[in-house]
């Protein structure tokens, strides 16, 4: 959600420095606020990271084959594997 709000402020400081850039220095310190949101998500997938094995689960479980699907034995229909003829 922080993300969404930033791309926003950001689509907003756009337009203020379009319309007016003596108004959009003004708005700049309030702007900048929610860029944290972008500084804490690197720092969260730099520091935890994704959990790999969890990852896969939560695919599979939705259907969604793993980069490491490619080239094995396929459902019927597709004797190839995933993505091969």
């Amino acid at each position: 959600m922080l993300l969404a709000i930033s791309g926003l402020c950001y689509l907003i400081n756009s337009f203020a420095n379009f319309l007016s850039p003596a108004f959009a220095a003004h708005l700049l310190p309030y702007i900048l606020l929610p860029g944290v949101a972008e500084l804490l998500l690197a720092l969260w997938l730099v520091v935890i990271g994704v959990n790999g094995q969890r990852w896969e689960e939560q695919a599979g479980a939705a259907g969604v084959p793993g980069p490491g699907t490619i080239g094995r034995p396929g459902p019927v229909g597709n004797p190839g594997g995933y993505g091969q003829p």
